[in-house]
This record gives C-alpha cells, sequence and structure tokens, in this order.
C-alpha cells in the first residue's frame, strides 16, 4: 500500500511539473483568485535560490565598444562596455537577430544592481550572475530571456547548468522566454536552453562537465 502511494504521489507530482512547465504564462492571463489558488500550490514546495534587485542608479562601468537598446545608459543616452570576446558575438548577435528585443542589462556583481543564482558544487553553494538579461516583446507580452556565455574548460558548468534548471523549475507561470548557458565551440555559438522541457529532461541523464559537453552537441547538431 506505502509503495502504491508512493507511485501516486510521484505521477502527481511528475504530472504538476509537465503542466506547469507548459501553461507557466498562461497562469498570468487567469483572473486574481485562480493566481492565488496556483501559487499557494506552488509555494508548498518552493525554495527560493534567485535574488533580484533592480534600483537606480544603475552603476555604469566605462568601455570602448558603444552598444545600442541597453535599459540604462549615461547622461548622454549611451552606454560603452568592454566584453570578452564571447560575450561580444553573444549579444551582437542578439541585438542583430532579435527583432523582439526591447532592451537588455549587462548582468554584473558590480554594485547593488543584480541577478543572482546560487549554484552548488562540492556541497557549496556559490552566487553567480548570469551575464546577459534581455526584455523582449511575445504577443503583446514583456518576456525575461537569461542568457550566460561561459567557456567549456571552466568546471563550474555543470553547477551553473543545474541552478539554471532549478531556477526555470521555481519561477513557475512567470513570463520567462529563454534560459541558456551558451559557449562557442569551432566559432559557432552553442546554445542550451533550460526553459525548455525536452533540455531538462535531458539533464536528469547528466551528472558532470563531460556530460554537459556532450548534450551541447546533441542539442546543437
Amino acid at each position: 500500500m506505502c509503495n502504491f502511494a508512493a507511485s501516486i504521489a510521484d505521477f502527481a507530482k511528475s504530472m504538476f511539473s509537465t503542466y506547469k512547465d507548459k501553461y507557466r504564462r498562461d497562469i498570468n492571463k487567469t483572473n486574481d483568485d485562480v493566481r492565488i489558488e496556483y501559487n499557494d500550490i506552488v509555494k508548498e514546495n518552493y525554495d527560493p535560490k534567485t535574488t533580484w534587485r533592480l534600483e537606480e542608479p544603475f552603476l555604469l562601468t566605462k568601455g570602448n565598444t558603444k552598444y545600442p537598446k541597453h535599459l540604462f545608459v549615461d547622461e548622454n543616452g549611451e552606454v560603452f562596455f568592454d566584453m570578452d570576446g564571447w560575450e561580444q558575438k553573444v549579444i551582437e548577435q542578439e541585438l542583430e537577430r532579435n527583432a523582439n528585443l526591447v532592451c537588455w542589462i549587462r548582468n554584473t556583481p558590480v554594485g547593488q544592481h543584480k541577478f543572482c543564482l546560487l549554484r552548488k558544487q562540492n556541497k557549496v553553494e556559490h552566487s553567480f550572475w548570469p551575464d546577459f538579461l534581455l526584455v523582449t516583446k511575445e504577443d503583446g507580452e514583456y518576456v525575461l530571456n537569461i542568457l550566460e556565455p561561459h567557456r567549456q574548460n571552466e568546471d563550474d558548468n555543470y553547477s551553473k547548468a543545474e541552478a539554471m534548471v532549478d531556477y526555470v523549475e521555481q519561477v513557475g507561470n512567470a513570463n520567462i522566454g529563454r534560459v541558456e548557458l551558451i559557449r562557442i565551440e569551432n566559432e559557432r555559438i552553442l546554445r542550451l536552453d533550460f526553459a525548455t522541457s525536452v533540455v531538462r529532461g535531458e539533464m536528469k541523464r547528466v551528472h558532470d562537465n563531460d556530460d554537459l559537453k556532450n548534450l551541447f552537441w546533441k542539442m546543437n547538431g
């Protein structure tokens, strides 16, 4: 009987996760009573591992390359950054190809303004700040996209991937678009979008950085 009850509980949890992922953005379109009831259910298993501060004035570092559409700018309405090659390639591709892009933020640990996730490596928790936050407008709604370009030889790749998966599963019905870990290999930009159920399902078979590398190639052809 206990095993049967446990199986039912596991099945219910699995189905709830499936429908939560499928309809997470649609929940925002319902009335207050439905959202309150839904959030009460989700909170039973909610373990916040995210901090998010966005206040003015935003601390801008002065660089040499001018970028458009940054949410915060200087007194002249401009923003200049110095980025490494990976960051630059990723944000330039986003600015060039994403017609729905409204604005973006270069997310750094500098100052009080940051979007921070917690990752766990060797049983120790660490903070990390995904490099870019992009706001797009899709079907009349503003959507947050989280991008983290990262070198494949860094030993924290797997823990960052886990943290991004955890974040997607926590936020539930929030207006989240892409949540991507990104790397560049042989001049190709490879992406894992943890906002998709397919990639999160594949992550269940990923246990270290080598498995993660294989998943990058599997999902990017």
